[in-house]
């Protein structure tokens, strides 16, 4: 499938920061649908009319936007209920950023370190649930689903629980296979099995296994194939956002992508 194709079906990540100094006319040049990212200060570096600006261009030009809340520094099921309240604050004001840019998902990380949290599972996610029930609610009031994606979770069970609790077709699972071959390890067809009916998104970028490199899909070792057999074969249409780090990656990431299309047309 040819990359130009590809573009208006899929979003590539750009921090707000990035966006709004660098790369907006880039966007609009090339027609890229951007996964917005707010941490790198977006949220108190810029004003709000910032954010109204670029939304409004995005809108006129015609272009979607999805929405990475902040990640760093963010621990939404922190055992600290200050920590915690700072945290579910950020990801509020995540989901009105994404009501201002109409955007189609918002995606949040859980916070979750095995190192931090070990023989404390139990207490973690008791506290998960609470604050992600709470976060559902906010998001089915806007209208736009929050997705929750998986980053240094060693297995698909913490997340099955999460989800079993809560229950709302406005919070949903982020599938990150990148994260999943650099962090958890194990096979990628368990997360599937676990997971899979949970699906409303993608981050895609690739590695070998040793480290979070964002490479472009197919550069790597990722097992994309596994992924999109499985969603083609259960009629699953997720949200796709590509993730690579530099912008000399992204045609290539399209590229990568548009293997995946031919042998499994999901659009």
């Amino acid at each position: 499938m040819d990359p130009e194709a590809i573009k208006a079906l899929v979003f590539v990540c750009v921090p707000f920061p990035m966006l709004y100094e660098k790369y907006l006319p880039l966007v609009l040049e090339h027609r890229l649908n951007p996964e917005v990212g707010l941490d790198d200060g977006a949220s108190y570096q810029f004003r709000w009319g910032s954010f109204q600006r670029v939304a409004r261009i995005l809108k006129s030009e015609g272009l979607k936007v999805t929405i990475h809340a902040p990640f760093l520094e963010v621990l939404p099921a922190a055992s600290d209920p200050r920590i915690r309240k700072v945290s579910l604050d950020r990801l509020t004001w995540a989901l009105k950023v994404a009501e201002l840019f109409e955007a189609r998902s918002v995606v949040c990380h859980s916070g979750f370190v095995p190192q931090w949290y070990r023989g404390e599972e139990e207490r973690w996610l008791l506290t998960a649930m609470e604050s992600f029930a709470y976060l559902a609610e906010k998001a089915e009031a806007v209208g736009i689903p929050l997705m929750l994606e998986n980053v240094f979770e060693p297995t698909p069970e913490l997340y099955r629980r999460i989800f079993e609790a809560v229950s709302s077709p406005y919070f949903r699972f982020c599938l990150d296979a990148g994260h999943q071959k650099a962090f958890a390890g194990g096979d990628l067809k368990d997360w599937l099995k676990v997971l899979g009916p949970y699906i409303g998104q993608l981050h895609l970028h690739d590695n070998t296994g040793h480290w979070d490199d964002h490479l472009p899909v197919g550069a790597g070792s990722v097992d994309f194939e596994a992924i999109f057999e499985y969603l083609y074969q259960r009629g699953i249409r997720p949200i796709i956002t590509l993730e690579p780090h530099r912008e000399e990656d992204v045609y290539p990431s399209l590229e990568g992508l548009g293997r995946l299309f031919k042998k499994y047309p999901l659009f």
